[in-house]
């Protein structure tokens, strides 16, 4: 597994430090995040979600209580105002996207929590999407990661892996690639690849930071991707 692209576009260009999407890279293991701006402090959720993820990709809910507590002990609640102290009881949330290459079976895993989207290609041609497969299921409302632990109840259901977890088998795959992406770029791509096959081919040309800030931008000053925090990963799968 090789990285063949990395790069993010904040929604703010003038000020980075406001973006809230998270990526980690650790061997085999891809963790990308994208922390919900009207929530608390997504910012650092994103981050502690993608280096849990990053460090023991077998999610379970210890993975979890242990990341809400990791987020906890970073404010005293009582030196927040009124309003802050409200904000954090509500919780911060964030989407994950962990992806897993096993080598020995030639495949990966893939798990979605939200709305960050990873994207099979093979022979340079869109393969397959996960865990969204139109532009329109991203216009509802995403279940999402939170630091609020009863707002976590959907980890419980006996469908949790069946509903947020795929496996790939690459055995088939030509020079398979895996694109991995926060949703507005996510939901530009499948609204624009059934009509603009090149849509794969633009995202696989780029190759640095300016060009993919330059290629957002263009996007946006048409109109045709929300401005949101945008990050974008591509992996060589046999490297």
């Amino acid at each position: 597994m090789q990285i063949v692209f990395q790069g993010v576009v904040p929604k703010e260009l003038d000020y980075p430090d406001n973006n809230e999407d998270a990526c980690i890279i650790d061997n085999n293991v891809v963790a990308i995040s994208d922390g919900a701006s009207e929530s608390f402090d997504a910012k650092n959720w994103a981050k502690i979600i993608t280096r849990k993820f990053a460090s023991h990709a077998q999610f379970e809910e210890s993975w979890l209580i242990d990341a809400i507590k990791e987020f906890s002990v970073l404010y005293n609640r009582e030196d927040l105002s009124w309003a802050k102290q409200a904000a954090f009881d509500r919780g911060s949330f964030a989407s994950l996207l962990g992806v897993e290459f096993h080598k020995e079976s030639n495949s990966i895993e893939v798990l979605a929590i939200g709305d960050s989207i990873a994207v099979l290609i093979n022979n340079g041609s869109f393969d397959k999407s996960y865990p969204y497969t139109s532009a329109e299921e991203f216009n509802q409302k995403p279940t999402l990661l939170s630091t609020n632990h009863s707002l976590n109840d959907f980890i419980y259901r006996q469908d949790f892996f069946s509903t947020h977890l795929v496996t790939w088998n690459l055995q088939s795959h030509i020079n398979p690639l895996l694109l991995c992406m926060t949703d507005a770029l996510g939901q530009w791509l499948l609204r624009t690849v059934l009509s603009k096959p090149n849509a794969i081919e633009a995202l696989l040309s780029l190759r640095n930071q300016l060009e993919l800030t330059e290629f957002i931008l263009a996007l946006r000053s048409k109109k045709e991707i929300r401005t949101d925090d945008t990050t974008l990963l591509i992996i060589d799968i046999n490297g």
